[in-house]
Formats: C-alpha cells, sequence, structure tokens
C-alpha cells in the first residue's frame, strides 16, 4: 500500500546517509593514525562522523529549493560554536567532513569516494614525509648554581662542544640568594644532542 516513489526516496536518504557515515569513519581512522599531538579527543572524532552525517542531511532537506537553503543558512547563523579549536588541521578535517557529507547528500557517491581516496592519499604523505616540519635547535636552558659561581665559565667547554652559539636571557638569584639562577637561550649545531648535552 506504500507509494513506491516515498519508498525510493526513503531508500535513497538513508544510503546517502550511510555513504556519508562510512566516509567520515574512514576519515577519523586516518585522523587518529596521523595525530601526532597530544591533543587527540574522542569527542572531536564523533564530531567529524556526525558533521558529515548532518551535512549530508542538509543538502536532502534543500534539494533544489533555493528558499529552503536560505532558510537552512539562517538557521545556521544562529547558532554559535564556543569551542576554539586548539590545531588548525582539525578545522580542515571537520571542512572535508562537511564536504563529503554534502558530496553524499547530493548523491555524488562516486565522486565522495574519490575525493576521500585523493584526500587520505594526501593526509598520509604529509604524515609519512613530514612535510613542511622544520628542525628546531633553538631552546631555553634554565639553570641553578651556587651563588658566586663564574657563570661565564662554568659551562665553558660543554657549550663550545655542543652549542653554535648561546645568549644569556636573565641572571637573578634564586632560594633565598643562596642560588644563581641563569638563563640562556642555546643553538645547538645539530639536533639530537639534547639529551647528551644535559647529561655533561
Amino acid at each position: 500500500g506504500h507509494n513506491p516513489w516515498e519508498v525510493y526516496q526513503v531508500w535513497e536518504v538513508s544510503i546517502a546517509l550511510i555513504v556519508s557515515f562510512l566516509l567520515c569513519i574512514i576519515l577519523t581512522l586516518v585522523y587518529r593514525f596521523t595525530h601526532c599531538n597530544v591533543s587527540y579527543l574522542q569527542s572531536f572524532v564523533h564530531t567529524m562522523i556526525i558533521m558529515g552525517v548532518v551535512s549530508s542531511l542538509v543538502m536532502i532537506l534543500i534539494g533544489n529549493n533555493i528558499a529552503r537553503a536560505f532558510t537552512l543558512l539562517g538557521a545556521f547563523s544562529i547558532v554559535r560554536f564556543r569551542t576554539a579549536m586548539k590545531e588548525p588541521r582539525d578545522v580542515a578535517f571537520i571542512f572535508v567532513s562537511m564536504v563529503i557529507g554534502m558530496a553524499c547528500g547530493v548523491r555524488f557517491y562516486l565522486q565522495a569516494t574519490v575525493g576521500m581516496g585523493v584526500i587520505v592519499a594526501v593526509l598520509l604523505i604529509l604524515h609519512f614525509f613530514k612535510l613542511g616540519e622544520r628542525t628546531i635547535r633553538e631552546h631555553v636552558l634554565r639553570t641553578l648554581l651556587p651563588e658566586g659561581t663564574d657563570y661565564q665559565v662554568v659551562f665553558e667547554q660543554i657549550f663550545d662542544k655542543y652549542l653554535d652559539r648561546s645568549v644569556v636571557l636573565s641572571i637573578g638569584a634564586a632560594r633565598q640568594g643562596t642560588m644563581l639562577e641563569i638563563v640562556y637561550e642555546v643553538f645547538f649545531r645539530s639536533a639530537g644532542k639534547e639529551a647528551e648535552f644535559i647529561r655533561e
């Protein structure tokens, strides 16, 4: 007794949302694999999936209706996002999940799948080849020396061995005047020698 057209539409909507969900899961797996910082949050991973599926649903609801598009745009403009993203990279992942969802919402499944494949390849290339990474050779070194120590010569041999140069940033009394706190900016000749330098 069901209208065949209605059944077809239900299946079409369901397929769009399912494909969007599956592609966003792939995106979250790549995000988790390539994430290097300590700011990883499970809630952010869930947000990517939700945004992808919701974007897909929004595109289905809009269809070809311009008035509906403006109504939804007005509704979205009321929403205020209070959480600031710590990583610029996270913004890109949210954007990708929304675009994938939008593509699925307008039934561009092939384009969404191919686009996801290319994006995943780009993310893996960036991760494995560490493109744009910069070796940090400048560090701040904080030292505590007994009061009266000649700080200009006490580290001279070690500094000459490991550093290109060093700059004294501050000198001050510490621990009720019993110690001298010297803060240096140090520039290593080569990266990876920090632990050895500290031991010496």
